[in-house]
């Protein structure tokens, strides 16, 4: 059987290659809605080099080996099935020059399906079916990236950026780094292990540079600080998205301390460490949240809208005010303030979805507050574009166009096929959860993105239903 899919990409044939070449890539092409964990990479395209994935199917854990034997820059690389799921499969990628700066990317997939003709004559329908809705995902994927990958370098004339990251196992750190180093840029991933190691990661051509290193981490902890401050010395910008999880448990007074601590107290000490150094970095951009609004029912916020006086918005203050050291170094300061960040395998969309795939999905309290939402994606491009945009700075809400829960509620039924129709009183949700209910929620937030707009930013998503049907693979 075979599976052909093209899409024409913005970028020269070399470009296009060397994005799939680059560390990175696999995590921002496997399909968001799978559940699916890549458990070793050789982070290389070259031939021998292997992947071993991991899907959890109905309860059963199934290992997916692959290994690239083809690998001719900058037309073509394959990799085959050592073992997994298929009875065989190929897989060729072909890329075609158009022009100077266009090329045509095809994906070609070779296989064959398990129980031979019973596998064929039951499974010939979904394994197609799968794999339109996978590249659908992989091809927009790679055609955004590039996108914006030419935004950057309208504004960095080209050049190759060293950004340090936080928080970089997180929902949006995770895409984060793996965006910056498939665009060619070089990450330092402040790792909070105690014997993180520069790391070495092997480049296109398979070679590694002491002197050009693609990724690397150094020792860091919220309490303590950078072990080495000097890894930072001279890099471009610091993505600080570090923290303890606000939804993660219900606010006790320990609760609380702790989310402090991981917010203010680390990013003051990390501001001061950063700042003492001879040459700091020029970009400082930390994660916020529009929650530091409050709840202000059908008004609309953009960033100077007064801040709330209850714990969330005082803690979302505070927390950006942490790093007021850098100003005495000249470092530009941003502020990413994140609205509900979408992404089916965490955060509140991962929480909705099987209760409204059963069909027992509805309003949470009145459904009339309004959410302020963004991709997943959107939220890493926009941290990376304020920090590697010297004409941005102080704080910018991170949110596509707000929607009050009911639509918000009613637009995830409509793509699943399912009803809306058994809401979540308040009382209830306030009694499990406490304060976190009001804040984050019941909370009427519509935080405008016209400062983020202006500052020449293009969305990838550009409606709620865009966004939803995008990481769950589905048509509209």
């Amino acid at each position: 059987m075979r599976f052909e899919k093209s899409i024409e990409l913005p970028v020269s044939q070399s470009e296009a290659f060397e994005y799939h070449a680059r560390p990175g890539a696999l995590n921002r092409l496997v399909p968001p809605w799978e559940s699916v964990e890549i458990i070793r990479s050789a982070n290389s395209i070259l031939p021998g080099s292997e992947v071993l994935l991991r899907a959890n199917i109905l309860g059963k854990r199934l290992d997916w080996l692959a290994r690239h034997d083809l690998y001719e820059p900058p037309s073509l690389f394959s990799d085959v099935q050592v073992y997994g799921p298929f009875a065989s499969w190929e897989h060729k990628h072909s890329i075609a020059a158009i022009g100077t700066n266009r090329c045509a990317l095809t994906d070609r997939i070779d296989y064959r399906l398990p129980l031979g003709a019973l596998g064929q004559l039951f499974g010939s329908g979904i394994a197609s079916k799968k794999l339109d809705a996978m590249f659908r995902f992989r091809h927009r994927q790679t055609l955004e990236d590039l996108c914006f990958g030419n935004s950057l370098s309208n504004i960095t004339s080209g050049e190759s950026k060293t950004v340090a990251v936080s928080g970089c196992n997180g929902l949006v750190g995770k895409s984060v780094c793996s965006l910056l180093t498939v665009l060619g840029h070089r990450v330092i991933k402040l790792d909070r292990s105690q014997d993180a190691r520069l790391a070495n990661a092997p480049s296109a051509s398979g070679s590694v540079s002491n002197e050009r290193q693609i990724v690397s981490t150094t020792s860091w902890d919220p309490r303590n600080g950078l072990s080495r401050p000097d890894d930072l010395d001279g890099i471009d910008a610091v993505i600080h998205l570090a923290g303890k999880g606000i939804a993660d448990s219900r606010w006790t007074e320990s609760v609380r301390k702790e989310l402090v601590a991981s917010r203010v107290d680390a990013t003051e000490k990390l501001a001061l460490q950063l700042a003492r150094l001879t040459n700091p970095p020029k970009a400082f951009v930390s994660a916020s949240g529009v929650g530091m609004y409050g709840s202000i029912g059908d008004s609309v916020a953009d960033e100077s809208f007064p801040v709330a006086q209850d714990f969330l918005g005082q803690l979302a203050s505070r927390w950006e005010n942490a790093s007021s050291s850098l100003d005495t170094c000249g470092t530009r300061r941003c502020f990413g303030r994140l609205g509900i960040v979408l992404d089916p395998r965490s955060g509140a969309l991962a929480k909705m979805l099987p209760v409204v795939q059963w069909g027992v999905g509805g309003n949470m309290g009145s459904g009339n507050q309004y959410w302020s939402w963004i991709s997943k994606e959107d939220a890493a491009s926009a941290f990376i574009w304020l920090a590697l945009n010297p004409a941005c700075s102080g704080p910018y809400n991170f949110t596509g166009d707000a929607e009050t829960n009911r639509q918000f509620t009613l637009t995830l039924a409509s793509l699943l096929n399912r009803p809306a129709l058994l809401p979540a009183p308040g009382f209830a949700l306030k009694l499990v959860l406490g304060e976190m209910a009001d804040s984050l929620l019941l909370a009427s937030t519509n935080a405008s993105n016209r400062k983020l707009l202006d500052s020449g930013y293009e969305f990838r998503c550009s409606s709620l239903k865009d966004a939803i049907s995008h990481i769950l693979g589905l048509n509209f």
